[in-house]
């Protein structure tokens, strides 16, 4: 579930994928904001700690929402006065955009099912919330109330029965032709269940240094075991050594030395003979969907299968056309974690490694920053000759004071010709407003270039790859 050497990485993903379902069950238990943004960090902080009670007969999903199930009843406890919402929630439900005579009636509707939901007991409660407005599956609620499916069923049934007839009872034109999943529309859609931004930032920056202090402890207690063995064996080898025992102590020092980790060193930039490419990626792991066997575009971010793959594509093609090429697939993403740096500092950490290869190789001629965009597939992909190829598009950033000129001139110059030996296969060159130069200007020959977005596959990214190392092979020979 959690890695425990890359800490801080797993709880931000777990974060990123069900701080809004959490938070959506929450708001709907308490009715306050504060009381849910609260009890939202509790859950996730729990989550950290016990990790190692995850035993993976649940989903990921179901486990975390029991967590925030019995976080929502121990806050319930504590409080002697408890409602699952409050007037004030309701009041922010209502649109600005609505006439008089639809917000009186909206108002008149959700102070009814106010009144209603907390008329119900706290088992009814929780079952309405999950399957009504979360619209949770049978399974998964039954998994985070810890009962049978069954249960579930004849629960929710009865819940909705008891909360129809309380609210035919209060005023039945109101929801008079509602079914049971109408009558929660109103509020389960709404914006107001969605956690403020600062919130969400503030508790993902907290979850994480609580991951790197955790990391940290963990490392102490795992050196004090390693240090205890080195002395224990210390004294095992004098002990020996007063009776020759040279090769117990040999045999004992490779023992010790064996136990301590060996730390992954960084994939530093290589250095090919005299090479005139260097081809590397600022936003490192920017994934595909199929490769993770993933439907969210979101989620398509991976340590190692990632765009990296298509850059090493590209330099065996330009090597295979006897143009040397250097290919870096250095993690910058962690980089950036390992100094506690913002994402938006990205290009500060990769400037350093492009910085490294132009001192290294004097006769780099060419340096490609290849990225993968965001955009949906139909919009990066093209069919040529019956196949389908990922779309190219060139960014050349206005910040460049430095090289502009050459950036903008490079970048055309590979477009068209791109074009023109593939029409249609390039989106063309896009001018950026970004302060950000993406190391343009440390250099007058580098492009930055978008090839595909997180549905193509990669066979569509590498039948580019092959276009794009023509029109390399074409300028380089020039």
């Amino acid at each position: 579930m959690l890695d425990k050497d890359n800490l801080d990485e797993s709880i931000e993903i777990i974060y990123n994928k069900y701080y809004r379902d959490v938070y959506k069950f929450l708001i709907c238990f308490t009715g306050n904001q504060n009381d849910a943004e609260d009890l939202t960090q509790d859950v996730f902080i729990r989550l950290l700690i016990s990790q190692s009670k995850f035993n993976k007969q649940s989903t990921l999903k179901t486990w975390v929402l029991s967590i925030a199930k019995h976080v929502a009843i121990d806050h319930h406890r504590k409080k002697r006065f408890y409602s699952v919402f409050k007037d004030s929630f309701f009041k922010q439900l209502v649109s600005n955009r609505k006439i008089p005579d639809e917000i009186l009636q909206e108002n008149e509707r959700k102070k009814i099912l106010q009144q209603a939901i907390q008329s119900l007991k706290p088992t009814y409660r929780s079952i309405v919330i999950l399957r009504g407005i979360n619209e949770f599956s049978i399974k998964e609620t039954a998994a985070i109330l810890e009962c049978n499916e069954t249960k579930v069923k004849v629960d929710y049934h009865r819940a909705l029965k008891v909360l129809r007839n309380k609210l035919n009872l209060s005023i039945e034109e109101v929801f008079e032709n509602a079914n049971d999943n109408e009558i929660f529309e109103e509020i389960k859609h709404s914006p107001d269940l969605n956690p403020r931004t600062e919130f969400v930032n503030d508790t993902r920056n907290l979850l994480i240094k609580k991951a790197n202090h955790i990391r940290k402890v963990s490392k102490i207690k795992k050196l004090s075991y390693y240090w205890s063995v080195v002395i224990a064996t210390v004294a095992m080898i004098a002990w020996t050594s007063l009776f020759g025992g040279n090769q117990y102590i040999v045999k004992s020092y490779h023992n010790v030395m064996s136990a301590f980790p060996k730390n992954k060193e960084e994939s530093l930039t290589a250095s090919n003979i005299n090479p005139s490419v260097f081809i590397y990626h600022t936003h490192n792991r920017e994934s595909f969907m199929h490769l993770l066997k993933t439907k969210d575009p979101n989620e398509a971010q991976d340590k190692t299968k990632n765009i990296t793959l298509v850059g090493a594509e590209l330099s065996s093609k330009l090597n295979e056309k006897n143009i040397n090429a250097l290919h870096s697939d250095t993690d910058f993403e962690q980089k950036l974690r390992n100094r506690k740096l913002d994402y938006s500092k990205s290009y500060d950490i990769s400037r350093e490694e492009v910085q490294r290869a132009l001192d290294k190789n004097k006769d780099l001629k060419l340096i490609i920053d290849i990225h993968r965009d965001t955009l949906p597939k139909e919009e990066t992909t093209v069919k040529i000759d019956g196949k389908n190829y990922a779309k190219v598009v060139f960014y050349v950033s206005k910040a460049n004071k430095t090289y502009f000129a050459q950036s903008l001139n490079l970048a055309k110059t590979l477009n068209d010709e791109l074009e023109k030996m593939n029409p249609g296969i390039s989106r063309g060159v896009v001018l950026k407003d970004s302060p950000n130069t993406y190391n343009q200007d440390i250099f007058p020959e580098v492009a930055l270039i978008g090839v595909g977005g997180p549905e193509n596959t990669l066979e569509e990214e590498y039948r580019t790859i092959e276009k794009i190392a023509e029109v390399i092979q074409k300028k380089i020979n020039e």
